[in-house]
């Protein structure tokens, strides 16, 4: 059971004053981690919004008020005003919690919060993601979607303008001398490892390995949908065994999947819980491939080939296991992108990528 209250900040001696006082430990008796809160004025009250019930299945969205800031404060009748774990583990969309109150300029209310989207086996390959949902106020009350009191995969919108942020290219020809805003790194370089030329991206070799907590030369743009398609063009070649580059799917250093090109073979590798393991090999000796992952929910097929016609299946039709929710894949989600290694020793060779094209489907 957790705690949650509030104590004066001093603004000009910048630290807590004053007398602590706890505001809940819950809506209810058996309430368990009360996190999260938010606090609003509403009208003539004050509402105490919260997480609930732990970030997994049990995760839900608690309210209550009072007519004084510091309280009491006393649970809705309505509690908790928004969850899923009464419709089973089946359902599509799971752990509700952490949500937050915005009104729109024309006074309407909408609550933002987190969630994650189930697929076949009951796997969460995305992570926890950002739903939206309308609310309105019934004796000072807060009710989340009003008239249906679940969320589903597409939900009304708020009657605002569309924001004025242009959409990103489906494939990047990397004719910029910079990374469009989608792409980030794995944690912060300390040094630069990638660069332009002749509308190339080149990345680097370098020691660090996606299986270390480092900086790896990697990069990646986050996953949206369950079905989605990643393919690029790259140019490689290499003498030795421990130099490798390609194509990745990244949740964790201990949770991902790598499509590489070394010196005679590509090789598709397979990284669950820690444990690394081949999953399947395809010869090849031309310096150039395309290298492509087809996501279909619960599904993952790799493919490589010298054109988009002429593509080989690498290994067996794969498990998006190894990126959905674990004891080590918890509170980050999952991204695709490009990835090159020497494997914990040095090397001045690099690999080139003419094109990277990310895709989703309906």
């Amino acid at each position: 059971q957790c705690a949650v209250w509030m104590q004066e900040l001093d603004l000009q001696k910048r630290c807590l004053v004053g007398e602590r006082k706890t505001l809940a430990y819950g809506h209810a008796a058996n309430a368990k981690y009360a996190e999260g809160p938010h606090l609003y004025k509403i009208e003539d009250h004050y509402l105490l919004l919260m997480a609930e019930g732990g970030s997994d299945y049990n995760h839900a969205v608690t309210a209550l008020t009072a007519k004084s800031l510091w309280g009491p404060y006393v649970p809705c009748t309505v509690n908790p005003v928004l969850t899923h774990r009464h419709l089973g583990k089946d359902y599509p969309v799971q752990s509700l919690g952490h949500a937050d109150l915005v009104q729109t300029p024309t006074g309407d209310w909408y609550a933002v919060f987190l969630g994650k989207r189930i697929v076949e086996g009951g796997l969460v390959p995305l992570g926890r993601e950002t739903f939206l949902c309308e609310v309105s106020f019934q004796n000072g009350e807060p009710i989340f979607n009003p008239g249906i009191g679940v969320i589903g995969n597409r939900l009304k919108r708020p009657p605002l303008p569309w924001t004025p942020v242009s959409k990103t290219d489906k494939q990047n020809d990397f004719e910029s001398s910079a990374l469009s805003p989608e792409w980030a790194t794995m944690r912060i370089p300390e040094q630069p490892f990638h660069h332009f030329a002749d509308g190339n991206l080149f990345l680097s070799l370098r020691p660090e390995m996606a299986d270390s907590l480092v900086c790896p030369s990697m990069l990646l743009r986050r996953v949206h949908s369950h079905n989605f398609s990643a393919t690029t063009t790259m140019s490689f070649s290499t003498r030795r065994a421990n130099e490798w580059a390609g194509l990745v799917l990244y949740r964790t250093a201990k949770g991902y999947y790598s499509l590489l090109k070394g010196k005679n073979e590509i090789r598709l590798t397979k990284v669950l819980l820690g444990k690394k393991t081949i999953i399947a090999t395809l010869p090849w000796k031309e310096k150039s491939v395309i290298l492509r992952l087809v996501a279909k929910g619960a599904t993952l097929t790799f493919y490589a080939g010298l054109s988009n016609d002429m593509l080989y299946q690498v290994g067996e039709v794969q498990s998006v296991d190894a990126v959905s929710d674990n004891k080590v894949n918890r509170f980050n989600g999952t991204g695709v992108g490009i990835y090159a290694t020497s494997n914990g020793k040095q090397s001045i060779n690099k690999a080139s990528y003419q094109w990277f094209e990310y895709k989703e489907e309906n």
